[in-house]
């Protein structure tokens, strides 16, 4: 984990094509903006910071949350973290997390590591109110992951993933349109 001061934004935006095939409204977007602090405390990777969320495009409110992160490494990584949205929902969102990085078998010449992750998530009663409409503390959702990072010229990074989200409380099931989704995605990052 890199130590220090890190900004980042994230853009996600639904076109017209996945409007078609799932039957989403167009363009809806979410634009996020993090300040987020690491460091190494007591041979831990740490970080914290605050996350402020935007959706442009959309009838929801824009929202923010502090939030921290221990990393414990290993072959089997795991990473205890909570996020607590003091603004729109004033509950906390907790997660463990565990991944690996595969070698690729199918590689031959500089190594590829498939990257395998799961998460499985707590939330508390304010949390789940705002967001599922149900007001009760829960264990809300289960995701798996498998990515591909690739290093490209110039210091461009592409990751290719597959995703898989399920949402694991009864109440909360009920109170949205697609409890399970599998989606594919494609993160681009750029270093100096």
């Amino acid at each position: 984990m890199a130590r220090g001061l890190t900004i980042a934004v994230w853009i996600f935006a639904v076109n017209a094509m996945f409007t078609i095939l799932k039957a989403i409204n167009p363009f809806k977007t979410e634009l996020d903006y993090t300040l987020d602090y690491s460091t190494n405390l007591v041979g831990r990777s740490v970080n914290a910071g605050v996350i402020y969320y935007t959706f442009p495009n959309t009838s929801f409110h824009s929202t923010t949350e502090a939030y921290g992160a221990v990393c414990f490494d290993g072959s089997l990584a795991t990473t205890l973290s909570a996020n607590y949205d003091f603004d729109e929902a004033g509950g906390c969102y907790a997660s463990a997390t565990a991944s690996c990085a595969c070698p690729a078998p199918w590689q031959k010449g500089e190594p590829l590591t498939v990257d395998l992750s799961a998460r499985l998530s707590w939330a508390s009663a304010g949390y789940n109110a705002f967001y599922f409409g149900a007001d009760k503390a829960a264990f809300t959702d289960l995701l798996i992951t498998a990515s591909l990072p690739l290093k490209l010229s110039g210091g461009l990074s592409l990751i290719p993933s597959l995703s898989y989200s399920r949402v694991l409380d009864s109440d909360l099931r009920d109170s949205v349109a697609a409890p399970d989704n599998l989606w594919l995605a494609v993160a681009a990052s750029m270093s100096f």
